[in-house]
C-alpha cells in the first residue's frame, strides 16, 4: 500500500486487516493479547469491539495506537438477566464448584459455548454470569495495524 491509505469506515468496511493487540480492563494488567502472529479480521464484522473498531477506521499500516473503550463501545453493560441462579444438581459439575469457576455453556440463542463464571455458591445452589468478563468496564488495549488488503 501506498504512504497514505484511504481511512474512515466506508473505505475499510469488509476489508481483510492483520492486527496485533493487548489490553483489558483499564487500569489492570493485560489479560487480553495476540502479540506474535497477528490475528486477522474483516473490517465492521464484529471480530473487534466497537470501539477497536472505530480505531482501527481511522488507522495508518504500521501505527500504534493506546485505545480507551468505555462500556458502551466495548462489552456493553452487565445484563441483569445475565446472572442466573441454578440448583447444583442441574450443573454439570456443580457439586464441585465454587466461586470463580468458569464452565462452557452453549447460548441458546446463537449455539455458541460461552464462559461463564460462578460467582456466588452455597450448599444448594450456584449462581453464574452469563455477562462477557469485560461487561460494564472501561478497557484500556494498545493495538497495531499491521495490514490491510481487499
Amino acid at each position: 500500500m501506498g504512504a497514505k491509505e484511504e481511512t474512515g469506515r466506508d473505505a475499510r468496511y469488509g476489508k481483510h486487516a492483520k492486527i496485533r493487540y493487548q489490553g483489558g480492563i483499564f487500569g489492570e494488567d493485560s489479560s487480553d493479547f495476540r502479540l506474535d502472529e497477528p490475528l486477522e479480521i474483516i473490517m465492521g464484522y464484529g471480530y473487534v469491539c466497537p470501539g477497536l473498531q472505530e480505531a482501527l477506521y481511522d488507522m495508518q499500516v504500521g501505527e500504534k495506537r493506546i485505545v480507551i473503550i468505555k462500556p458502551d463501545k466495548g462489552f456493553g453493560d452487565v445484563d441483569p438477566d445475565g446472572i442466573q441462579t441454578y440448583p447444583r444438581v442441574m450443573v454439570p459439575g456443580g457439586a464441585d464448584m465454587e466461586v470463580g469457576s468458569v464452565i462452557g455453556r452453549k447460548n441458546e440463542v446463537t449455539g455458541q459455548v460461552i464462559p461463564v463464571r460462578v460467582i456466588k455458591a452455597d450448599k444448594d445452589y450456584l449462581t453464574m454470569d452469563y455477562n462477557h468478563p469485560f461487561a460494564g468496564k472501561t478497557l484500556q488495549y494498545e493495538v497495531e495495524l499491521v495490514d490491510i488488503e481487499d
